[in-house]
């Protein structure tokens, strides 16, 4: 029995496994989303970008199942990056609300022609062997698919049906997130030393997730603030549920420039604070800066209040 297939695998998984196993089932698989580089007023650039990528190798091959033996033969295979119809989690893009059409979802990328693209088409020719691409993250977290398209040929180069069980087509679905976010609670409202007050909540409805250790010491700096002051702190953005980008306006992209900041409200290590306490008085940002650095966080220098706590 044989068994005419496209393969695509993932570098930590045998390529000698059935296509279907290699693919690893439905499980989507977990991608940090894309940190873009950091540029001073002058235009150079003072910390580079950070772009995760996820190696695959793409090949067809004829799998004698009796024998045991793989062959690989001519194919015609199409790469391509799609949003799911139907999305595993509640939004396809947790904390991204009623905002413009075009969620960036990731670019495809060849070292050999080092050019990021949308689609890729390959062509293999009997023992043609194995086509190495990358899919990149986008800034914006999400649920992301990579789609494969085969069309198998037989010795005339017409084109053959494809007899595994994925058929002619396979899915890759992607998580591009951090994975270890969690919310700061109450996510509205009032905690026992500070009060949640936002903006944008309509574009944005969960935005205080951060790492656990930013929000333990976020919550020391509040017990702190409220022993002293006997008021709560009253807190702003922090991150996403997901991370990734925290665009402001709703369109997809971030430029402190043009009045759509939070370019650093990406990995769960930002907070911002209102100039304001919970009681309505104003808070003192040289008195607060030496409570972020006794919990072990540092404030940037903003038009606000912003604490990093990593």
């Amino acid at each position: 029995m044989r068994i005419f297939s496209l393969a695509i695998a993932v570098t930590f998984v045998s390529l000698g496994l059935f296509p279907a196993q290699a693919l690893g089932g439905t499980d989507p698989k977990n991608i940090n989303p894309k940190i873009p580089a950091v540029k001073n007023e002058q235009g150079d650039v003072i910390k580079d970008r950070i772009q995760p990528a996820h190696r695959f190798l793409a090949y067809c091959y004829e799998y004698d199942r009796d024998a045991r033996t793989i062959k690989y033969i001519d194919c015609d295979i199409q790469i391509a990056l799609k949003k799911p119809e139907t999305p595993t989690a509640t939004n396809p893009s947790p904390g991204h609300k009623n905002h413009a059409d075009g969620r960036p979802i990731g670019k495809l990328w060849m070292a050999e022609d080092g050019v990021e693209v949308d689609t890729l088409d390959f062509t293999f020719y009997g023992n043609g062997g194995r086509k190495q691409f990358f899919y990149l993250s986008p800034e914006a977290a999400g649920e992301v698919i990579v789609e494969a398209t085969t069309i198998i040929k037989d010795e005339n180069g017409d084109a053959r049906e494809c007899a595994a069980p994925a058929g002619c087509t396979y899915n890759i679905p992607f998580h591009v997130r951090y994975r270890d976010l969690k919310p700061l609670l109450p996510l509205e409202g009032e905690g026992i030393y500070h009060k949640v007050v936002r903006n944008g909540v309509d574009k944005h409805p969960n935005g205080t997730y951060a790492k656990t250790g930013t929000i333990n010491k976020l919550e020391k700096i509040a017990n702190d603030y409220y022993g002293i002051t006997n008021n709560k702190l009253s807190i702003n953005d922090m991150s996403l549920p997901w991370g990734g980008m925290f665009d402001l306006n709703g369109q997809w992209w971030v430029d402190k420039t043009k009045g759509n900041g939070h370019v650093s409200h990406r990995t769960g290590t930002s907070i911002d604070i209102n100039s304001k306490d919970a009681g309505n008085w104003d808070v003192d940002t040289n008195f607060l800066e030496k409570l972020a650095i006794a919990a072990g966080c540092e404030r940037w220098t903003s038009s606000g209040i912003h604490i990093e706590c990593k």
